[in-house]
C-alpha cells in the first residue's frame, strides 16, 4: 500500500477532469458551429438554421463527441485514475479502478467519464472513511461556475454575453439576407 493521501488527491483531480470532459466537448462542438453559423447565415439562411439545429442537439443531446480538448481531459484522468490504482496496490479499490478504467476504453468519452466519475463519486468517500483521512479534501460539485471560471468564459468567447451577440448576428444577417430574397 502506498500513499492514500496521494490516491485521494489523484481521485479528487480525475473527479475534477471527468466532470470537465463532456462540457469541454460542448463547449468545443458550440464554438465551431457557432463560427460556422455565422458563416452559414451569410450564405443562406436555411443552411444557417440547419446548423442551429446541429449545434443544439451537439450541445444539449450528446456533448460526447471526442474533441481535442476533451479527449485530453480524459486521458489525463485516466492517468490519474492510474496512478491512483498504483498508490493503493492490493487494496481492492485498485482492481476497481483498473476494472473502470478499461471499460472507459471501449467507450464514447461522454459515457466513459460518467462511469469513471461514478466509480470515482464512490470510492473517494469510503477510502476516506475507511483509512480515517476524513480531514483530506472531498469531492466537489465542479458543475458551478465561480467568479474566475466566469471571466475565463467570456475570454474564451464563450460565455452568454458573447453567445447573444453571435445570435444576435446571425438573426440579423438571416432577416437581412431574407428580405432580399423577398425583394427580388
Amino acid at each position: 500500500m502506498g500513499n492514500v493521501q496521494a490516491c485521494l488527491d489523484y481521485l479528487r483531480e480525475a473527479d475534477r477532469l471527468l466532470d470537465s470532459a463532456p462540457r469541454t466537448a460542448a463547449a468545443e462542438l458550440a464554438l465551431v458551429a457557432s463560427d460556422r453559423v455565422t458563416g452559414a447565415a451569410m450564405v443562406g439562411g436555411v443552411v444557417g438554421a440547419a446548423v442551429i439545429a446541429a449545434t443544439k442537439y451537439a450541445t444539449d443531446g450528446g456533448g460526447s463527441a471526442a474533441t481535442p480538448g476533451a479527449a485530453r481531459e480524459l486521458a489525463d484522468a485516466v492517468n490519474l485514475l492510474r496512478k491512483a490504482a498504483a498508490e493503493l496496490g492490493e487494496h481492492y479499490a485498485a482492481a476497481q479502478l483498473q476494472q473502470a478504467i478499461l471499460g472507459s476504453e471501449r467507450a464514447a468519452l461522454g459515457a466513459a467519464a460518467k462511469n469513471l466519475a461514478r466509480v470515482v463519486g464512490q470510492l473517494h468517500p469510503k477510502l476516506r472513511s475507511e483509512f480515517g483521512l476524513m480531514d483530506a479534501t472531498p469531492l466537489t460539485n465542479w458543475d458551478v461556475n465561480d467568479a474566475e471560471d466566469e471571466a475565463a468564459l467570456q475570454a474564451a468567447g464563450l460565455g452568454s454575453r458573447s453567445r447573444l451577440i453571435k445570435i444576435g448576428i446571425v438573426a440579423v444577417l438571416f432577416v437581412g439576407f431574407y428580405s432580399y430574397m423577398l425583394n427580388i
